[in-house]
């Protein structure tokens, strides 16, 4: 089915932005740590915002391109240097390649003019649907607290079980 718009969507990103701290955090919420403590414990904690983790999507329909990128580097690419510079990409042709098999983005410049026609139309699409592109809804990065209270932990710990039941699926 073809989606006349974009759409966004997101699904806990802090769950596999840094897989390290993921680790840590199932281990700190399997403890059953009283609440102070665990306040405590999980404060020493901060994921690793650096890691090429967030995401921008589009499927025409023909082709899916998405751009990863750190999460402290908001950006809006405007040139091929720009985009394979700051972003892991990938270009997928869904007609000829339904299994997403071959990644066109690992041949630049045979695929130079497609990628930047997809990186525009997710550039009018990012514009379109979220406005300025900056991150500024973003947290603060460094030293930020993770303030958690036991009552969001049966589901925030569900989540986590999903996400890993799901990769071991993939």
């Amino acid at each position: 089915m073809r989606c006349v718009r974009g759409s966004l969507y997101c699904y806990g990103m802090i769950l596999y932005m840094d897989a390290q701290y993921t680790a840590k955090f199932r281990k700190l919420a399997g403890e059953k740590l009283p609440h102070d403590q665990f306040k405590k414990a999980i404060a020493s904690l901060h994921p690793d915002f650096s890691h090429r983790s967030g995401i921008r999507m589009i499927n025409d329909g023909h082709y899916k391109f998405a751009r990863y990128f750190s999460l402290k580097q908001h950006h809006i690419p405007a040139t091929l240097a720009e985009l394979l510079e700051n972003n892991d990409v990938e270009l997928f042709d869904l007609v000829n390649d339904p299994e997403e098999n071959h990644n066109l983005a690992r041949e630049p410049e045979k695929y130079r003019d497609l990628l930047m026609t997809m990186n525009d139309k997710l550039n009018q699409l990012t514009a379109a649907e979220i406005g300025e592109d900056d991150g500024s809804y973003m947290p603060p990065f460094e030293g930020s607290q993770w303030d958690l209270t036991a009552a969001q932990m049966p589901s925030i710990y569900a989540r986590l079980a999903l996400a890993v039941r799901w990769e071991t699926l993939m």
